[in-house]
């Protein structure tokens, strides 16, 4: 337990309330950063990656995290906020090679900041990648020292065999869809939401809310760092990009209920309920499938009856799976 499904627990805990309230904290939004988590903690691939102690939900922490200090940093122009953004995202770098996507996203909105001159740009971007590439620095010397093919397989090698460029740029589009559609083939309705809120939020303008450009930074580079370089059908790459249009979703919502008319709320909270109880029949359906049919087969009384009575100390038992846990329970 302490091992294996408490730290699992606890990571995707973190990871669920950090969107919340990143979300939260940059669109000033609770129904938006409610939304979002409720997007995250539904979502099957990061409730299996999560229980499994992936790396990826380490990195989806961190990156989180990051994000969370890089909207303190927008909101307080303190440069604290913006250094621990760029160290969380740098450890986050170690944990997935996809943290590279939310460092690009980063240093492309700290260069386009048009609220300040160009030599502070260059001083916030300083600011920050600097702490970002320091865990990144120790670990290339670490690998160098330790053996170049560490270093290679880490990044080299990966970036370069699953690249999607050698079926050409027409040919990575189409696949990356088709990862997605198979990622959630029994979860459509998340798909179907992360596609309407990417719609509706490049109809958008960036005078809208704050939040409309950044967040079209994060999804396109994200994706594209995912279709480009990422290429590879299993895993879990998806769910970085999923995080940023979980976030988009939410942001969709709450903008509509709050300026949408009385018919979009009804149909914004059908939806809700329709893709709760479609995330909830596929994660706990097959369960309780499992656990109606199996049950009868878990009566143990009557082979514990049966088998009481037999001296079995030090005697090898032959028999099924129900047996064995009869032999069992009578210790």
């Amino acid at each position: 337990l302490l091992q294996t499904r408490l730290p699992g627990v606890l990571l995707a805990g973190g990871c669920i309330w950090l969107l919340y309230y990143w979300v939260y904290r940059a669109s000033g939004s609770l129904t938006a950063g409610s939304i979002a988590a409720l997007l995250l903690a539904l979502n099957p691939g990061f409730m299996l990656t999560s229980r499994e102690g992936r790396m990826d939900v380490f990195c989806i922490l961190f990156l989180l995290g990051g994000l969370l200090c890089l909207t303190e940093f927008c909101l307080t122009a303190s440069n604290k906020y913006l250094a621990l953004a760029g160290l969380l995202m740098g450890i986050a770098v170690l944990m997935h090679l996809n943290g590279i996507a939310f460092l690009a996203a980063t240093v492309v909105l700290l260069f386009t900041m048009k609220v300040v001159s160009f030599p502070r740009r260059v001083r916030y971007i300083f600011s920050f990648g600097f702490p970002a590439m320091l865990p990144l620095a120790a670990w290339i010397i670490f690998a160098l020292i330790h053996g170049r093919e560490v270093f290679e397989n880490q990044f080299l090698k990966h970036a370069f065999n699953r690249s999607a460029a050698r079926i050409g740029l027409l040919g990575m589009i189409p696949a990356e869809l088709m990862r997605q559609v198979q990622s959630y083939s029994r979860t459509p309705l998340f798909l179907l939401c992360f596609l309407v809120s990417a719609i509706w939020l490049f109809r958008q303008s960036n005078a809208t809310s704050k939040m409309i450009g950044p967040l079209k930074v994060l999804l396109v580079i994200t994706y594209l760092f995912n279709t480009i370089v990422m290429g590879k059908s299993s895993g879990f790459y998806q769910l970085y990009p999923n995080i940023i249009s979980a976030a988009t979703v939410g942001f969709m919502c709450s903008f509509l209920i709050k300026n949408g008319t009385q018919r979009t709320r009804l149909y914004l909270n059908i939806a809700l309920v329709l893709l709760v109880f479609n995330s909830l029949a596929v994660i706990y359906g097959p369960r309780w499938l499992a656990w109606r049919f199996q049950q009868p087969m878990r009566q143990y009384q009557n082979l514990e009856h049966d088998i009481s009575g037999l001296n079995v100390a030090g005697k090898t038992i032959l028999g099924s799976g129900p047996e064995w846990y009869a032999v069992e329970r009578l210790g």
